[in-house]
């Protein structure tokens, strides 16, 4: 039950929701949310040096025991790696 306010007509409508059909649904998985400022690790291929470049300039850092960069959720989004995030390292 719900109800709705009209304050120029002084009214309170109380509304029921009803079901006609039920059915299975399974939600899509959801990304978790991330802070602008948190660090993220993503990659770039050694061919895509104008990426690698553009990363370095926004402050990204190699780690080359990982093959991975850092680099901020904010700038990642910016330069298009937000695609690019690994989760979890091997």
């Amino acid at each position: 039950m719900r109800y709705l306010y009209d304050p120029e007509a002084g009214r309170r409508h109380t509304t029921v929701e009803l079901i006609v059909s039920s059915g299975p649904w399974r939600p899509k998985p959801r990304l978790p949310r991330r802070r602008d400022d948190e660090i993220v690790a993503v990659r770039i291929a050694y061919q895509e040096a104008d990426l690698r470049e553009r990363a370095k300039r926004l402050g990204a850092v190699w780690r080359p025991s990982q093959r991975l960069w850092e680099i901020s959720w904010l700038d990642a989004k910016r330069i298009g790696l937000a695609d690019r995030v690994v989760t979890s390292t091997p």
